[in-house]
């Protein structure tokens, strides 16, 4: 959710500067957190829940 929010605005802000100010909140993410959501691939969850045959 907090990955696709950023997604959503880092054109508008940037990726750091919102990460700057959700350091200050409840819900902190780090750049890196960001960036590597990116490069993973899909949890055994995430592929379970938009799989058309469950």
């Amino acid at each position: 959710m907090k990955v696709a929010c950023i997604d959503q605005y880092k054109n508008l802000f940037g990726v750091q500067p919102i990460c700057d100010v959700l350091a200050e909140t409840d819900t902190p993410i780090a750049p890196s957190t960001h960036y590597a959501a990116h490069t993973r691939p899909p949890s055994d969850r995430s592929r379970a829940d938009t799989d058309p045959h469950r």
